[in-house]
């Protein structure tokens, strides 16, 4: 019996162990630390079975290399093995193996290899037993220096800062500072964490440490810390400054910081009652105020829900009674008085932006003759609280109506019929949106242009109108609480209704899965494809989805696109229209994305590929009632489509603008008459470096003539390059005009001058030798050099006092 305990024992532990899950595949992302753990909770929950062969494959992308820090605990009868290589297996490091009762590496294994294989195997159990595997991806070129005040961009992708050298141990005695520039719109934040940090602690402070303004100063010296993701440090700061200082002793693996600007999700506070509310002095208040959206305080360390009465805080210790958990918090009395009447308001204490919700509270004296008032009441299945007459009350719309009621009571304190036109029923959206949609499509029909052309001429409510509708019936739609998933697929439109969850799936519409699985994405016409979201609640939503296929014929091409000031006349007014050549999609979810992030990808056909247009991707500004570029990119572009990149949600379309060759060829034009004037400018000027210092020994007439040849030309270059598209002042457009036209004149006569001069000295020697010397003897070359800088500047004055429309134009 006792040989048969200790057996029974391991038999139970053997069948409670948790078995190999076989291989498993792991792609690691830069920067970002995984962990390979048995079990999974190691060293907090400890302990392996025999018979035991797991594997791990992991690999990254091209460019970067895998890196490892394991800890783990063994003996003999367990075996551990490191590879990399994709055709022959090697083993990295000898640092891993059993038995070991505390197993780890001094140092940061680095692998030098984008793909590696762990294997792990048993022959008998150990309740002591497992590991723990930390995997990074790091870039394959090491920073083993710093460069000081090095400005980096934060953008919505997160970038890094590391120590010189990581993962190998930083250098000693270096001063490292970075900064870290953000444009923080509405609702951004700068976001700072560590993806990996070992770095030297002293007896008080650090000793080599990492320092964020406005943050502090980070020094971990801990295991836990090694390739491990921190917690996130949250900055409003769009300048802010990094720091890595290290002293002359022991240095440490070193530290990954990553940054980025991020979406704080908008704080959503609802009160209850939802409206003002009046009572009587004496009378019980309760008031409670609710986080709709708990998300939202993701980024918040802590805080509470706080009352306000009249900008001063409620304490806890008043009058009052306050009750709060973790989403919502009650504000009750049991007997107001006058002196409760004011504006009651619930915050949070922690969350970064000012957002609220509040209501106000009026406490009436009771009178000796009854005060007329109406009685709380049950009239169209809404509960209508007392009210003092004169005065109107709102509630919520009934059950499955979406809105807001209103009901008056009169001065004699009587309840009038309720007001239920802000009323829509949910049950009337369901039977009637089928019906609907075939009105639009008809509606949206080709052989309608004309009317709608009437339309917007007689009314000025023309096609947009109809899109700003459909907007409306989608906003309906998303507000109801019973959605079901709807389809329709007209002649003329495509609509789409349903359900995602936008951090695991996104959203691709049309459905081509369905309705065209002989087609790939690539293959068909138009379509939109909504990455998943970062970042974003984990809560189902719903979305509305809608392509309108005819639509373009109808709906204005008016933008407020940037367009080149020209002469525009009736002949080619309508070759410079801009023109509608995709179908319009549109998207709307249930919550507002203020940023998307990875972008929108949206991909037109082209309804006419005989266009040799340039493609322009827009969105429908509602306010403006144009198309806008603000938002969108272009990703690229043929004869047959273009693939548009925008980072908002509304109706999407491409616009074909007429294809111009000076508007085209500008920027290549540009550059090429920019390369050619600085290689003629440095040139010139080795060559008047070359004569003046050779000057003693060349000096002649000719010579000067090409120096001052040389000096004009220089001249005229260098005002050509940096003045030339200073167009905006008209005067001063005009005056450095008449420079360049006189500086380049001056070089024309120093040119003519010169051939002058060789005439004088080759040609004509030959005939009238007499002559050629008489020339020579004496030096003309001051008349040459007056006649070119003084001649032409009466020229070019007088052109800019009498002629000025020849430099104006």
């Amino acid at each position: 019996m006792e040989n048969v305990l200790p057996i029974l024992i391991i038999f139970l532990y053997v069948l409670t162990t948790r078995a190999c899950k076989g291989i498993q595949e792991i792609i690691l992302q830069p920067y970002i630390g995984e962990k390979v753990a048995y079990p999974e909770n190691y060293p907090v929950e400890k302990g392996y079975g025999n018979n035991l062969n797991c594997s791990w494959k992991i690999s990254t992308i091209t460019g970067y290399d895998i890196v490892v820090y394991p800890r783990w605990a063994c003996k003999e009868d367990a075996d551990f093995r490191l590879y990399y290589g994709s055709t022959t297996l090697t083993e990295i490091d000898g640092c891993v193996g059993c038995p070991k009762a505390y197993g780890y590496c001094g140092e940061i294994i680095q692998t030098g290899s984008s793909g590696i294989l762990l294997n792990f195997r048993t022959s008998a159990p150990f309740k002591g037993g497992g590991f723990q595997f930390r995997f990074m991806s790091v870039e394959k070129r090491k920073n083993d220096k710093c460069e000081s005040t090095e400005q980096l961009i934060a953008e919505s992708t997160p970038k890094f800062i590391t120590s010189p050298g990581f993962p190998s141990a930083y250098p000693s005695q270096v001063q490292c500072s970075w900064i870290v520039v953000s444009d923080l719109k509405e609702n951004f934040r700068l976001i700072f964490e560590f993806r990996s940090q070992y770095l030297e602690e002293g007896f008080i402070g650090c000793n080599d440490y990492v320092k964020i303004d406005s943050v502090g100063e980070f020094c971990e010296y801990k295991e836990d810390t090694i390739l491990r993701t921190s917690d996130r440090m949250i900055l409003n700061d769009t300048i802010t400054k990094v720091q890595f200082v290290s002293d002359h002793w022991f240095s440490g693996s070193g530290f990954v910081l990553a940054f980025y600007v991020e979406v704080l999700p908008r704080l959503l506070l609802q009160m209850e009652p939802r409206y003002d509310v009046s009572i009587q002095s004496g009378q019980i208040i309760s008031l409670q105020c609710t986080i709709m959206n708990p998300e939202a305080l993701i980024y918040t360390a802590g805080g509470d829900l706080i009352w306000q009465k009249d900008g001063k805080n409620i304490e806890t210790d008043s009058d009052f009674y306050i009750t709060t958990t973790n989403l919502s918090t009650t504000l009750m009395k049991n007997s107001v008085g006058i002196d409760d009447s004011g504006n009651y308001l619930c915050s949070h204490s922690d969350y970064p932006d000012t957002e609220n919700d509040s209501i106000n509270v009026i406490v009436t004296k009771p009178s000796h003759t009854k005060q007329i008032e109406c009685q709380r009441e049950m009239f169209s299945n809404i509960t209508w609280k007392a009210i003092i007459a004169g005065t109107t009350a709102q509630e919520s719309c009934p059950e499955k109506q979406i809105g807001t009621a209103t009901r008056y009571c009169n001065t004699r304190g009587v309840w009038e019929m309720p007001n239920l036109i802000n009323c829509t029923s949910e049950a009337f959206v369901d039977a009637s949106k089928e019906a609907f949609f075939e009105v639009v499509d008809n509606v949206l029909s080709i052989s309608n242009t004309n009317s709608w052309a009437t339309v917007q001429e007689k009314t000025e409510k023309g096609a947009t109108w109809l899109i700003k509708n459909m907007d409306r019936l989608s906003i309906v739609l998303l507000k109801s609480d019973n959605i079901t998933a709807t389809k329709f697929n007209g002649t003329n439109f495509e609509l789409a209704i349903d359900q995602t969850t936008i951090d695991e799936e996104g959203i691709l519409f049309p459905d081509i899965s369905s309705s065209n699985s002989n087609k790939s994405v690539d293959e068909y016409a138009t379509f939109l494809d909504l990455p998943k979201q970062e970042n974003k609640s984990k809560t189902t939503i719903t979305y509305v989805a809608v392509i309108y296929r005819t639509l373009s014929e109808i709906l204005r091409t008016d933008s407020d696109l940037k367009r080149k000031k020209k002469k525009v006349t009736d002949n080619t007014r309508k070759k410079e229209e801009d023109i509608l050549n995709s179908e319009i999609l549109s998207l709307t979810t249930q919550i507002d994305f203020v940023f998307l992030f990875p972008p929108l990808s949206l991909t037109f056909q082209h309804k006419n590929k005989n266009y040799k247009y340039q493609a322009i991707c827009v969105s429908w500004n509602f306010t403006s009632n144009k198309w806008s570029e603000r938002g969108c990119r272009l990703n690229s572009t043929n004869k047959k489509r273009t693939v548009c990149q925008c980072n908002h949600l509304t109706n999407f379309a491409i616009l074909m603008r007429p294809y111009t060759s000076e508007k085209e060829d500008k920027d290549s034009l540009k550059t090429l008459s920019l390369i050619g004037v600085i290689l003629s400018v440095a040139f010139t000027v080795l060559t008047f470096l070359i004569y003046i210092m050779t000057w003693k020994h060349i000096k002649n007439d000719q010579n000067i003539m090409l120096l001052n040849l040389c000096g004009s030309l220089v001249l005229s270059y260098v005002l050509f390059i940096s003045a030339v598209e200073e167009t905006k002042n008209e005067v001063l457009c005009i005056a450095i005009t008449a420079v360049i036209h006189y500086l380049f004149l001056v070089t024309f006569f120093c040119m003519m001058g010169m051939g002058v001069y060789y005439f004088m000295s080759i040609t004509v020697t030959y005939y009238a030798l007499h002559v050629a010397n008489n020339f020579k003897s004496k030096s003309r070359v001051h008349w040459f050099l007056l006649g070119g800088w003084d001649k032409y500047t009466n020229y070019c004055i007088l052109n800019s006092s009498v002629v000025f429309n020849v430099y104006n134009d």
